[in-house]
């Protein structure tokens, strides 16, 4: 847990402030279409930026040599 906690501080890093807030709905399991309906942006808007953020996610375990599922 600690590894997976450090980890997603080392992926909030690389965000920006907005991009964190979409993070958060993104860890904790809802669809770019719920998030983009509690942030108040469109559905496509949301379905980019959790592209952007996996990709950015998966470079930043990857730099640390951690496998991505």
């Amino acid at each position: 847990e600690f590894i997976m906690n450090d980890m997603i501080e080392k992926i909030k890093e690389k965000l920006t402030p907005y991009q964190n807030k979409i993070f958060y709905y993104l860890i904790n399991d809802y669809k770019p279409r719920e998030t983009a309906k509690i942030l108040g942006i469109s559905s496509l808007n949301a379905r980019k930026n959790y592209g952007y953020i996996r990709d950015k996610a998966r470079k930043t375990l990857e730099y640390y040599n951690l496998e991505v599922k």
